[in-house]
């Protein structure tokens, strides 16, 4: 349950002629942001503490004998503040100038081009012309850490970067060199730009200075079609915006969610779209001969524990290869039983694709409550580094690297598995299954060399995965699977928040996604009438399970919403917050 919304003192006040309720200890600036009332700014983050350097956000105050920047200024019972005045416009392109006098015109080659304050404002809130006739100063260009590269001619010295390397990630970094003109952002010497999060500099680089590498010369923002989704490299689970163009991811970039990443991610999640595009990633359906010892298939010997994996899968089709698992399972179902099952879910699977999958292992099998049933068990990685910024706010890189591991507690556990993994793994070796089902999806993965070995010696396996590996390796029946950019479905993150993760992309090849794939499977065998959407299956899902029962595609909305009464970390003040006005 979330902690008691503290109570926040107002003032009232006039902006522009309009009475607003202002936060007390909420600067001007902030205010009017929050009310629709636009005023142009570049060293004032809402994370971050106040600078007031760029001198952009300057408006009248009927309590101020001349104008200030309402960044710095916080509201008085009473007072008035004007944006839009003669003098304030004036003032605005007096600032404009002088922060252009030494920017290159090189908007052409930028790659904040279409995303540029400065760009912005200069046609917003500048003058057309330039009176400087000198030549411009000219500063550095180099890579300030593994991921992050600086144009020192267009940096406006916003220090925004800086504050961030102090005040959020807490390793301080970054520093301002020289004075006057020739002042410029730099690393201390010796110590490069690497903490886990330093991309985020980027992000909050109002003009075109910091990129981070992965993006630099890729397209140009304009082209990009944005799609609010979830990072799926850890349990943190960061709100982020896959951007992508002509087919292909361009990048991700952290989205504003304040229960869970506040505006950052990590330089980890930044890149882990790489591998949905990644060449080799399995795109079409094959099919291949039960191994020998089955009474579901011919062969010529049954493989050993040890022995190399032996492919003779041929290409198929999306029908012809879910019939082929449809008769299988059915033909050991008839002649073995629900105990010659075994089925084993991902952690990396949305809550959707683990409900059906739990339907579809029981309806395969032909389980009946109270007796015996198919193997079960959960494919998760292994726990990581966990690191958490020194101001953080909501924001934490997970030492769970499985995006939904606890939506799989919520989910399986119990109800689908009751048993360790080592049990499962014994009824694999004892020879006694003849029918196994594993959905992968796990970038990277490598599974422990008993259950690799074991999968290899059984009759049919069904892999359901991204990438070629040990687990395609030993499948005699393989479905490609769709990747987080791919499909639509929902996260439950470490502390209990369920977010919705939404297809940027369709699936490469002839892959279908899994929501899809087990729907249709148990179209098939009778237990649903057709093949729904996300949404749909996420409606069943909450009318079944009560940690659910009350949310919907249209409740998590795009923050998402706790659905576990876990007691939330308390959240740390932010640099702003954290800092001493």
């Amino acid at each position: 349950m979330s902690a008691p919304a503290k109570t926040v003192e107002t003032v009232k006040i006039k902006v522009n002629g309009k009475e607003l309720d202002a936060p007390k200890d909420q600067p001007v600036l902030q205010t009017c942001l929050d009310n629709g009332i636009y005023i142009p700014h570049y060293c004032y983050h809402p994370a971050l503490s106040i600078s007031g350097n760029c001198r952009m956000c300057l408006c009248t105050a009927s309590n101020a004998p001349k104008a200030v920047i309402s960044c710095a200024t916080f509201p008085a019972e009473g007072a008035e503040y004007t944006t839009e005045s003669e003098e304030v416009k004036k003032l605005r392109e007096i600032i404009l100038e002088f922060l252009l006098i030494n920017h290159p015109l090189d908007c052409p080659v930028c790659d904040q081009a279409g995303e540029c304050d400065l760009q912005e404002f200069s046609f917003r809130f500048g003058k057309d012309d330039s009176r400087f006739e000198e030549e411009k100063n000219y500063r550095h260009t180099k890579k300030l850490g593994t991921n992050v590269r600086l144009y020192g001619n267009r940096c406006i010295v916003c220090t925004r970067c800086v504050r961030f390397c102090e005040e959020i990630a807490g390793d301080a970094e970054l520093c301002v060199r020289e004075r006057g003109d020739s002042n410029i952002i730099d690393t201390f010497p010796g110590i490069p730009l690497e903490n886990p999060i330093s991309g985020c500099v980027a992000d909050i680089c109002p003009v075109g200075a910091l990129f981070v590498d992965d993006f630099v010369h890729k397209t140009r923002v304009f082209f990009l079609e944005s799609t609010t989704s979830v990072c799926n490299m850890c349990a943190t689970g960061c709100s982020i915006n896959v951007d992508t163009w002509q087919g292909e991811v361009q990048r991700l970039r952290p989205r504003h969610n304040p229960d869970v990443n506040d505006y950052w991610m990590c330089d980890r999640g930044r890149v882990g779209y790489k591998y949905s595009g990644a060449a080799e990633r399995l795109s079409r359906y094959e099919v291949g001969p039960a191994r020998a010892g089955s009474s579901a298939g011919d062969g010529k010997a049954k493989a050993g524990p040890t022995d190399p994996p032996r492919s003779t899968r041929a290409p198929s089709d999306f029908g012809k290869a879910l019939a082929a698992v449809s008769d299988r399972a059915e033909r050991v179902r008839r002649e073995h039983g629900p105990g010659a099952f075994a089925f084993v879910a991902s952690a990396w699977m949305s809550v959707e694709e683990m409900f059906l999958f739990r339907r579809l292992a029981t309806t395969l099998a032909g389980a009946v409550p109270g007796e015996a049933g198919p193997a079960t068990g959960i494919l998760a990685v292994a726990d990581g580094e966990a690191w958490t910024p020194r101001v953080g706010g909501a924001f934490k890189i997970d030492s769970d690297r499985n995006p939904n591991r606890k939506g799989a507690e919520m989910l399986l556990l119990g109800s689908f598995i009751s048993e360790p993994f080592s049990v499962l793994l014994d009824r694999l070796e004892s020879g006694a299954i003849k029918f196994a089902w594993v959905v992968g999806g796990i970038p990277d993965f490598s599974p422990m060399d008993r259950f690799r070995d074991a999968l290899g010696a059984i009759s049919n396996v069904v892999v359901t995965d991204i990438l070629p590996g040990p687990l395609s390796e030993r499948a005699t029946i393989l479905l490609p699977a769709a990747s987080f950019v791919e499909k639509d479905g929902v996260f439950v993150n470490g502390r209990g928040w369920a977010q919705r993760c939404r297809a940027a992309l369709p699936p490469p090849g002839e892959t279908r996604t899994e929501l899809d794939l087990f729907q249709e499977l148990l179209r098939r065998a009778g237990e649903r009438e057709r093949v729904l959407s996300a949404q749909g299956v996420y409606a069943e899902l909450a009318a079944e399970v009560g940690a659910f029962a009350d949310t919907s595609y249209k409740t998590l909305g795009a923050l998402g919403a706790r659905v576990t009464d876990d007691e939330p970390a308390e959240r740390e003040p932010t640099g702003r917050e954290a800092a001493k006005r």
